[in-house]
This record gives structure tokens, C-alpha cells and sequence, in this order.
């Protein structure tokens, strides 16, 4: 059967991510020894637009969101998103930070917005080298609560949301790596 140039471009958006987000597990992996795996992500081609009402999916429950922004040959906004309850869970098999899983504390933030700098930086640093693109990025942020807060680009934009699952030991996350 014949592909599609949007099939294609999905594929090719599944790549990239896919190295990038490999690249960078491989990083976090060395700098904590730890066993992080990633499945491959599910990639969506999604309008800002599509955002201008509340995800089903976020409805009562908060998110743990690590922002961060880029400029140059693009412009625009990345993050990684976890649900808040799997981010605290994520960090303490990851990180070790046995702090209460209720408590979101200061070094959970800090672990999860460093893995957030780190996984961001290398999904945009492997998009950027395939288009052959400059990009400077903005120290990441982090927040949690709702995912409008990430939508805050033009309704023109279009994006994209990657979906993946990280496993640590017997802990599979969810995660979500969106780029506008």
C-alpha cells in the first residue's frame, strides 16, 4: 500500500523523538546508575487549538510539568508531563529520594525538572540536527497543576504529543513529551 506524506511524516517524527528520548535515558542512566527503559513513543500531530478545551484526561487530577522553551530556527514550547502521583513514584525509583509519595517536595522537583532538562534537551537536540536548525533553549521550569498552563502558544501552532511509558524496576510511568 502507498504511505501517506502524513504517515510518513509520523514515522520519521517517531524516529527522531525515539533517539532523542533514548539518548537521553541513556544520560539519566549513567548519572544515577540507574535501569530506566523507554517504549516507543506514540506520536501525535496535534493544533494548539485542539488544547483550548481541558483534556479529558487531566480532569481532577494534577500534573507534574518540566517546561522548557526554545528560539532560533524554531520557536516554541517543550515539556515533559507526568501525572503528579506517577512523578513522585517515577523520582523515587529513579532518584532513591524516599520522601513521603504524598509530599512533592523540593529535591523531587529538582530531580524531576533535571530529567525533564535532560530528556527535553536531547529530543530537541536530535530534532533540531535532522532539520539542520539552531536552537537556544530556556532553563527549564517546573510546575504542577493543570496542562493549560503548557498551551499558552498561538492557536496557529501546530505540535506535537509523544506518549511513552518509562519503566524503573517494576514501575512502568507514563509520561507524555509535547512540543508546540
Amino acid at each position: 500500500t502507498m504511505t501517506t506524506t502524513h504517515e510518513k511524516t509520523i514515522d520519521a517524527l517517531v524516529e527522531l523523538v525515539n533517539k532523542g528520548v533514548i539518548s537521553g535515558i541513556d544520560v539519566l542512566n549513567t548519572m544515577f546508575s540507574s535501569e530506566i527503559r523507554p517504549d516507543t513513543p506514540n506520536i501525535k500531530i496535534v493544533d494548539a487549538s485542539d488544547f483550548d478545551r481541558k483534556p479529558e484526561e487531566s480532569e481532577g487530577s494534577p500534573f507534574a510539568i518540566v517546561e522548557m522553551g526554545f528560539k532560533g530556527g524554531l520557536k516554541g514550547t517543550s515539556g515533559l508531563v507526568f501525572p503528579k502521583e506517577n512523578a513522585s513514584k517515577f523520582v523515587e525509583k529513579f532518584a532513591g529520594d524516599d520522601s513521603d509519595i504524598g509530599e512533592f517536595d523540593f529535591v523531587s522537583e529538582g530531580v524531576l525538572t533535571e530529567i525533564g532538562n535532560i530528556v527535553l534537551n536531547r529530543v530537541m537536540g536530535v530534532i533540531s540536527n535532522a532539520l539542520s536548525l539552531n536552537l537556544d533553549y530556556i532553563v527549564p521550569s517546573y510546575f504542577q497543576g493543570e496542562l493549560e498552563k503548557l498551551w499558552t502558544s498561538p492557536s496557529n501552532n501546530t505540535g506535537l504529543v509523544a506518549t511513552t511509558k518509562f519503566v524503573v524496576d517494576n514501575f512502568d510511568g507514563e509520561g507524555n513529551i509535547i512540543i508546540f
